[in-house]
């Protein structure tokens, strides 16, 4: 299939219209309101915190000391933050949180869109991309991840995953340092908004490349994706860092949360047992297997064509079949075997988030024969009808997950904000030696028979003074983590876990002045700086690409 060049005009005309199609996705909720799910109380106090950390002057926060009526939550140590500070940023810009929710959901559906229409330009015609974007806004995985699942981070992804794939795209085809600065840019970007997603983007990226490499740039090319690849860690290496080096003191690390309904085991799609476990409302997989057999039909149509030669199979349809297949693959059943040896995709937890690759891939891949097919349905019933049904079923599927939602209007999501903060947190995200007793310990600080004047309480500093009496221990109504310190009249203390999960600490008989702060190790501010030094250094080539590229336009343009 030629690929047409296009005018800057008319890649703004169709982007606009992208912006059109993100707005009319997220009408019902810009109507109705904000919709809820399961994690939706856990993504608005994450981004609670980012907010009022900032408010504070602290960027990154290491501790949360609000969630759980004070207890603290250790959460955003492990969960990757870029979409907090997105709605944070909304929240500065609009005044409140939900006119943030909604300026955040319809940015990242235009950013979803958009990339995908990059992404599909880079083989198919403009026409063809636009159409591959709109399907992608209204696929109905794509919306079910804000509707009803609120999968917030997910659905973040869902807006940096094309431009993964497109970068991939252009540093195989082209190699420039803008293009190897922007796989870098978006990969980095995707690390730091859901880790689910970036395993399985990481692994289909992969396959991409190795079918879209050239025999004669093979060296070259991955040389540029690997040090893309490279810089990207580098950059987030202040999530990530402390993220692997402290997973196992989080409940979440434990084997509750990957097995049962959490294992990978009792979720793939197209299981028998979804359609048995109809009514589970925990589950609703058969829903699921509704959105990938929606996106399945649409595909029909362009595999037929291929099938019947109808179309040549450029390289660049080759590798978006692939991982359209793959991804089927390994969100069905017949990749358990997969799953059952590799480790680090059973973090993953659930097959059914290959979706998003499936829906991405999916929109290009139908683009290709709905376009083709829009001149022949007229001199064919039987082929009309089909495309029909394929799209019917769709729109269908889309609009149904549309309609079950649960909404929250505007008045209700603030009123809720307002006490999110300390309100209880998913315990998941608790350190292992935190109990749920400590929620009914109400002092902040208690040694027996001892009175006690705080003078300071900050989410990363407790000060106060213990009177003299009796020697003991201080109990500080904090959950333990290991990074706290205590210094009592200036001599450093052991710091332990009482066994409420809380601060726990010897006291002298004497008057005793305690500082109690959270301290990061060394190791952890070593890769922050890091990851600001890259930063900085990205922004530095890309003035210096950009420039760059400019000075060869304006001598092409001087030579004509």
């Amino acid at each position: 299939m030629r690929v047409t060049t296009q005018s800057g005009s008319s890649i703004a005309f169709h982007l606009l219209l992208v912006a059109v199609f993100s707005l009319l996705a997220i009408s019902s909720s810009l109507y109705y309101g904000i919709t809820t799910g399961n994690d939706f109380r856990q993504h608005f106090q994450f981004a609670q915190t980012i907010h009022d950390s900032l408010l504070s002057g602290d960027i990154y926060p290491s501790f949360s000391s609000e969630p759980n009526g004070g207890l603290g939550d250790v959460g955003l140590r492990f969960y990757p933050p870029l979409t907090y500070y997105v709605l944070s940023g909304f929240s500065f810009i609009c005044g409140d949180w939900f006119s943030a929710a909604m300026a955040t959901f319809v940015i990242i559906l235009f950013a979803g869109g958009a990339g995908l229409y990059l992404w599909a330009r880079e083989g198919l015609s403009p026409t063809h991309a636009l159409l591959a974007a709109a399907i992608y806004t209204f696929a109905p995985y794509h919306i079910n991840l804000i509707y009803n699942g609120a999968l917030l981070a997910e659905f973040a992804a869902t807006a940096i995953l094309p431009f993964c794939f497109y970068f991939v795209t252009r540093v195989c085809r082209q190699g420039s340092m803008l293009n190897v600065i922007g796989l870098a840019f978006s990969y980095s970007i995707l690390v730091l908004t859901h880790l689910p997603s970036t395993i399985i983007v990481s692994i289909c990226l992969a396959i991409y490349a190795i079918l879209l490499l050239e025999r004669r740039t093979v060296i070259a090319t991955l040389s540029k994706l690997a040090a893309a690849v490279i810089v990207a860690v580098i950059s987030s290496s202040f999530y990530w860092v402390r993220m692997l080096t402290e997973i196992n003191w989080l409940k979440h690390s434990e084997s509750t949360y990957f097995s049962g309904s959490f294992s990978y085991r009792a979720n793939f799609l197209f299981a028998p047992q979804n359609i048995l476990n109809f009514g589970d409302d925990l589950l609703n997989l058969w829903v699921a297997d509704l959105m990938l057999l929606a996106a399945i039909l649409v595909t029909v149509p362009s595999l037929i064509l291929f099938l019947r030669r109808r179309i040549p199979l450029s390289r660049f349809m080759i590798a978006i079949g692939s991982i359209f297949i793959f991804g089927i693959f390994m969100a069905t059943h017949l990749s358990s075997f997969v799953w059952d040896n590799l480790f680090f995709l059973q973090k993953v937890q659930f097959p059914w988030r290959w979706m998003d690759v499936i829906s991405a891939s999916g929109a290009i891949f139908a683009s290709i024969a709905l376009i083709h097919l829009s001149e022949s349905l007229k001199n064919s019933t039987l082929t009309s009808i089909g495309v029909g049904i394929a799209m019917a079923f769709f729109v269908f599927t889309s609009a149904f997950l549309i309609k079950g939602a649960v909404y929250m209007p505007r008045s209700e999501f603030l009123s809720q904000m307002q006490s999110l903060s300390r309100s209880d947190s998913y315990i998941g995200w608790w350190p292992i030696w935190a109990k749920e007793s400590a929620r009914g310990i109400t002092e902040k600080v208690a040694a027996v028979e001892r009175k006690t004047e705080i003078t300071e309480w900050s989410p990363t500093m407790r000060k106060f003074i213990i009177d003299a009496g009796s020697p003991g221990e201080a109990h500080v109504r904090t959950f333990y983590y290991p990074h706290w310190r205590a210094t009592v009249n200036g001599s450093e203390t052991t710091v332990s876990a009482d066994e409420d999960g809380l601060i726990s600490f010897k006291l002298p008989s004497d008057q005793a002045n305690v500082s109690l702060q959270f301290v990061e190790p060394a190791f952890v501010r070593l890769a922050n700086y890091a990851s600001i030094s890259t930063w900085i250094a990205l922004m530095i080539l890309l003035v210096f690409g950009l420039l760059k590229r400019q000075r060869i336009q304006d001598n092409t343009i001087a030579d004509i």
